[in-house]
């Protein structure tokens, strides 16, 4: 079978590299959590992440038209304040600490299949043929 190599430009590959490596030293360093609220951290790592993501949605706000709020679009950001956010973080930070950061690693790799698998059932997405060359 002949594979085909992707070309990926280097500031991309270097974000990956610099997000993979963060998200790494995150999870090692999750069992020295400190003795509070599983909750409280949730928030604090949350209010660390506004701060440093002011200056972008400022600038994004004066640069462009802005965000267009409807009721739709504030469904959408409360949905995903909640789930994605705070109960995927919560549910990973557990994980973590039940199983350790070395066997909670091997299944960040499960995330395309499972997000391909859940638009399926969910969206009503179908079937492609692109979604299994995302599972490698």
């Amino acid at each position: 079978m002949r594979q085909v190599k992707i070309a990926i430009p280097t500031p991309i590959r270097y974000i990956g590299v610099k997000k993979s490596g963060r998200h790494c030293g995150y999870s090692v360093l999750l069992h020295k959590w400190p003795p509070i609220h599983p909750l409280s951290f949730v928030k604090v790592t949350f209010a660390i992440g506004s701060l440093i993501l002011l200056p972008l949605f400022a600038w994004e706000t004066v640069a462009g038209p802005g965000l267009q709020f409807s009721p739709a679009a504030v469904m959408a950001i409360i949905y995903v304040a909640i789930f994605p956010s705070i109960v995927s973080s919560l549910c990973f930070s557990r994980g973590v600490e039940l199983v350790g950061a070395n066997r909670a690693g091997l299944f960040i790799h499960l995330m395309p299949v499972f997000g391909s698998l859940m638009s399926i059932l969910f969206l009503g997405e179908s079937f492609q043929a692109s979604m299994p060359s995302a599972w490698r």
